[in-house]
């Protein structure tokens, strides 16, 4: 799939437990992603592509879509293991300038896949999902 952004398998964020939600992009739409554990340092940038589940202690408050960039709270966000993607890395590092990374459509377009990772305390990356089962 071909994204605006692309993590590399580095940490975007810190939550207690992986989850699949679907994420907004400029000129895409909806996106499939799926929270896994990641090893790989944190992304060194301001993002509006973080997980937003822990953000409240309960998501169901989001009564609307607000069609902003990042995750979409009102679409069910069900647990999984965290177990990273079998696909290979597309990248050894993340892609997307500062201001693709907050969520402004600047043109920019790279091919984002999952990523092997080795499990480690509460560092989480994300990687599209091709859907959920």
């Amino acid at each position: 799939m071909m994204l605006p952004v692309d993590p590399a398998g580095f940490v975007m964020d810190d939550l207690r437990a992986c989850h699949q939600a679907v994420m907004r992009f400029p000129r895409i739409g909806l996106v499939p992603v799926q929270w896994y554990w990641s090893d790989k340092p944190e992304l060194n940038t301001p993002s509006v592509y973080g997980a937003w589940k822990w953000f409240k202690e309960d998501v169901s408050d989001y009564e609307y879509d607000d069609g902003q960039p990042g995750e979409v709270l009102t679409i069910p966000q069900p647990f999984v293991l965290g177990d990273p993607p079998d696909t290979a890395p597309t990248s050894p590092v993340p892609r997307g300038s500062p201001a693709a990374w907050m969520g402004e459509d600047t043109g920019e377009s790279y091919l984002v896949q999952g990523y092997p990772c080795t499990p480690m305390g509460r560092a989480y990356s994300w990687g599209y999902s091709d859907g959920f089962s």
